[in-house]
């Protein structure tokens, strides 16, 4: 990589540049795109793979979502089921929400797990799908495509790829709920490394430790609360 794009990397990633695993992922990219590298793309790489890393779990800031609740999926709940009043409706509402946005952020701690564990061992996440279907990579060239789960969509490989493989690891199997950390262990060729509970207490401490990285919004959470209470109230 250029000495100028590494440069770059330095004065963006400051006190974290050793941390984020950025020299592993450039060696790799290096490798991978060497035959029609340029400045451009390198420059795009970095900064991709900078917003992947400040995004990551640990420190990330949530935003609010754009979209509305449809309401007429109360009448359905009302419907199929009469004894339901609004205090429990309010409650399935909400913790759906706050649910589906946990949800939603699973797939990046699943990322910052892999790479707090494997980061002393020469690897390192690529932040920022900074290459593209290259999700753990190590400083011998290995690289591995990670999903959450079995049913999620498999990203292409890049058309200016080498041949070298990307092994492919899941974490769960959508339809039977069995977790394939072994298989990821076997792969990084360190036993015991990885295991659900750790995965479980790692998701728990980051939540705890910065609960931004999950916007329910102050609002959201009140009605929720207000919800429980009323709900435990009527048992």
């Amino acid at each position: 990589m250029l000495a100028k794009s590494i440069s770059y990397a330095e004065k963006l990633l400051g006190d974290d540049y050793d941390y984020s695993g950025f020299e592993i992922a450039a060696k790799v990219y290096d490798g991978l795109y060497v035959e029609n590298n340029d400045a451009a793309m390198e420059k795009k790489f970095i900064d991709k793979f900078y917003r992947g890393f400040m995004d990551r779990p640990s420190v990330k800031k949530s935003l609010p979502t754009k979209t509305v609740f449809d309401y007429s999926t109360d009448s359905i709940l009302s419907a199929l089921l009469p004894e339901i009043d609004v205090n429990m409706l309010n409650l399935i509402r909400y913790g759906h929400k706050i649910s589906m946005a946990a949800d939603s952020i699973i797939g990046m701690m699943l990322d910052e797990y892999i790479h707090i564990n494997l980061r002393p061992y020469g690897w390192t996440c690529c932040w920022g799908n900074a290459m593209q279907g290259v999700d753990v990579c190590s400083s011998s060239g290995d690289m591995i495509h990670v999903r959450n789960k079995s049913n999620t969509e498999v990203s292409n490989n890049d058309r200016n790829r080498t041949q070298q493989s990307v092994k492919k690891w899941f974490r769960i199997n959508a339809y039977t709920g069995k977790t394939k950390w072994d298989d990821l262990n076997l792969l990084v060729g360190k036993i015991d490394l990885f295991s659900e509970d750790g995965f479980r207490d790692f998701v728990y401490d980051i939540t705890r430790r910065n609960p931004s990285c999950l916007y329910t919004g102050e609002e959201d959470v009140l009605s929720l609360s207000s919800a429980i209470s009323n709900c435990k109230g009527q048992a």
